[in-house]
C-alpha cells in the first residue's frame, strides 16, 4: 500500500496508467483491464513498422514488442495485458502485492 501511495503522489492527473492500469487490475490482483495481450503487441507492432518504413530509431519500442511477443507466447494472446507483469514477477522471483 505505501508504494501505490508514493508512486501515486507522483502522477498528475486521473489519466495516467499507474491510476487507470497498475492499481485496479495489477496490485488488486484482478487482471480485467478488458485489453489482450495481443491487441497491445498489435499496437506496439503497427508502432514499431511505422517507425521502420521512416528510419526512426525505436530501439525501445523494438525490445517492448519483444517482451508483449515474449508474454503473449507464454500466456496466449486473449489473457489481459495487465498480465504482463507476472513474465516480469516471474524473471524476478518475487509477486507484486
Amino acid at each position: 500500500q505505501f508504494q501505490i501511495e508514493v508512486l501515486t503522489a507522483m502522477c498528475t492527473g486521473r489519466q495516467h496508467p499507474l491510476v487507470k492500469k497498475v492499481i485496479p487490475h495489477v496490485a488488486t490482483r484482478d487482471f480485467a483491464s478488458r485489453m489482450s495481450l495481443g491487441l497491445m503487441a498489435k499496437d506496439v507492432d503497427i508502432f514499431v513498422d511505422l517507425a521502420q518504413q521512416v528510419d526512426a530509431k525505436a530501439d525501445i519500442a523494438v525490445s517492448t514488442l519483444s517482451i508483449w511477443n515474449d508474454a503473449i507466447r507464454r500466456y496466449g494472446s486473449v489473457i489481459d495485458h495487465t498480465c504482463v507483469v507476472q513474465l516480469w514477477e516471474e524473471a524476478a522471483g518475487v509477486t507484486l502485492e
